[in-house]
């Protein structure tokens, strides 16, 4: 499906670039803005997160995300990126923080 506008449910879900509603399912993809995934696996714009994604907020066991609020037991942030969790790192500074993190550049 290229834009979906609306509600999305089944095993596997995909929405090649705007997905303005939600996707429930095993696992869901969307490549562009998303709105909600909720799900055993859900990826955005290349990146993974486990069990559930809400806009901006990442929540489950994983969550691999290049922006945003993340809250789990293992968060891999990029710039700009808050992350709650037992282990939390980030591409640039600092890169490995217990507990909490904020993701942004140094210089």
């Amino acid at each position: 499906m290229k834009n979906l506008y609306g509600v999305n449910i089944g095993l596997l879900n995909r929405v090649l670039e705007n997905l303005i509603g939600l996707q429930v399912g095993g696992a869901n993809v969307a490549d562009g803005k998303t709105s909600v995934q909720v799900g055993g696996r859900a990826v955005r714009e290349n990146k993974e997160v486990y069990v559930a994604q809400i806009g901006g907020v990442k929540i489950g066991v994983l969550n691999i995300s290049p922006s945003g609020f993340s809250i789990g037991a293992i968060n891999v942030g990029e710039r700009d990126n808050f992350l709650i969790g037992i282990l939390n790192f980030c591409d640039d500074f600092p890169s490995v923080m217990i507990g909490f993190n904020f993701c942004w550049t140094l210089f």
